[in-house]
């Protein structure tokens, strides 16, 4: 298995969607349905080094003398943040075993404990307030991990998140998106207070603190690899063909064509197969050159060097060679 460590884009960034109410002479009321939608006030932040996952409520009042009453406030906020992955490194033939979302806190006022969901949200290569998702919308959105902060989320520590299904959508051929959002938004639960963390963004100064996704995974298979001769390129008529074999937990026989046409079709086809004659057929042993035995390269072998000789000259004319790797049944 193989692991590649990916940090997040500075693309990464937050939103904050809220409502407010202010009255005098009597109690305010704000709208959480408003501020959980979006469709109140909403900001969108890109720049910050810290943002923030959660909700909050507020609820004021002070006395005016100029006035001589009491004015009275009520406010609520719902915290939305983005990260994004280049994971295009993973090639489509990876297969991916684990992957797994790590934040590092830099603070918790939260007076209540809430679970940190990582949902899957592909919002573009830029955030903007359009890619806000509404609380009513949240959970349509498929759940990849998850971290309930009464486990602790303590300033300048890394925290992971469970991993529910990221493995099986890590974008190997691009980049992976998701959001950060709290279960109590999610489960349409109104905040009483404080009830948000913040995490470090990929726009603080290095990367130590920064969002950073691991993934665990198995390389695709690849074939074999010509090494010589080159692709176009004089030879003799009786050449050394050589390719790399590729990676193997089992013994490999190979399949070798050579004709004049490209198309493999021509009177003058090849066939070469290592499974049924070991003739002019070697492998490097790292040290020496060695017959192919009848139960062809053993795994042991996987990845060096193979062999084959033409001894029945070819025509003077252009040739096209391939090959390709299997194992007996």
């Amino acid at each position: 298995m193989s692991t590649l460590v990916v940090y997040a884009d500075t693309s990464d960034g937050a939103m904050v969607a809220g409502d407010y109410a202010a009255n005098a002479g009597g109690p305010a009321s704000a709208d959480y349905s408003a501020a959980r939608s979006g469709t109140s006030s909403l900001a969108a932040y890109t720049t910050d080094t810290g943002i923030s996952v959660g909700q909050v409520h507020t609820d004021a009042s002070w006395w005016d003398d100029d006035l001589g009453e009491t004015f009275y406030s009520e406010q609520f906020w719902v915290y939305e943040s983005f990260l994004s992955f280049d994971t295009s490194a993973l090639t489509s033939g990876a297969t991916v075993s684990a992957a797994v979302l790590r934040v590092t806190s830099s603070g918790d006022v939260s007076t209540t404990d809430f679970d940190i969901q990582a949902r899957l949200r592909d919002w573009g290569t830029s955030l903007t307030t359009a890619d806000w998702v509404a609380g009513a919308d949240l959970s349509g959105l498929t759940l990849l991990g998850s971290y309930a902060t009464s486990s602790g989320f303590t300033a300048n520590t890394g925290y992971d998140l469970s991993d529910t299904a990221m493995a099986a959508n890590v974008n190997k051929t691009g980049t992976t998106r998701m959001l950060l959002c709290s279960s109590r938004t999610v489960g349409n639960t109104a905040p009483t207070g404080d009830e948000f963390v913040s995490t470090y963004s990929s726009d603080y100064t290095g990367t130590t603190r920064d969002p950073v996704l691991t993934v665990t995974y198995a390389a695709g298979a690849t074939g074999p690899a010509w090494t010589t001769p080159a692709d176009t390129v004089s030879m003799t008529t009786t050449p050394e063909l050589k390719f790399t074999s590729p990676a193997s937990a089992v013994a490999q026989h190979f399949y070798l064509q050579l004709d004049t046409a490209n198309t493999f079709d021509s009177g003058n086809l090849r066939t070469l197969d290592s499974s049924t004659s070991q003739t002019s057929w070697d492998y490097w042993t790292g040290a020496a050159w060695a017959a192919l035995p009848s139960t062809g390269l053993a795994s042991g072998y996987a990845g060096n060097e193979i062999r084959y000789t033409v001894t029945s000259a070819l025509s003077s004319a252009t040739w096209y060679r391939r090959v390709r790797a299997g194992t007996l049944a």
